[in-house]
């Protein structure tokens, strides 16, 4: 893994090029995606070193089914995920994302404490 390679998968136009705009500032190498991918295959091709997954695509929570395919699945168990959603995640979600080690970060989010949450996973 590159420890300097971010995945954004954000459905808003908006957010994407904002936080891909801070992120290239910050030095970090950004691939982003305005759906989620369809295939873990995709994840382990691009080999981030953290990915930034709004859960809810949409009005559906379709990121959460996505990043669970993606920790049951060796080759992408492994690499640490942001949640970042403008939605509210049930408490069964909030519970799993704690015993996973996966940080939930409410927008409108504050931009320093993100980039602060980056870099503790990242290095």
């Amino acid at each position: 893994m590159n420890g300097n390679r971010i995945l954004v998968l954000e459905d808003d136009d908006e957010t994407l090029a904002f936080v891909s705009l801070v992120l290239r500032g910050e030095g970090y190498e950004v691939y982003e995606r305005d759906l989620l991918l369809e295939h873990v295959a995709e994840v382990k091709y691009l080999a981030p070193s953290l990915m930034i997954i709004d859960v809810f695509q949409g009005a559906e929570p379709a990121g959460w089914e996505f990043i669970q395919h993606l920790k049951a699945h060796p080759a992408t168990a492994s690499i640490p995920i942001i949640v970042y959603t403008a939605g509210s995640l049930t408490a069964e979600q909030l519970q799993q994302s704690k015993h996973q080690g996966i940080p939930v970060v409410y927008k409108p989010f504050d931009l320093n404490e993100l980039l602060r949450l980056i870099r503790s996973l990242i290095e």
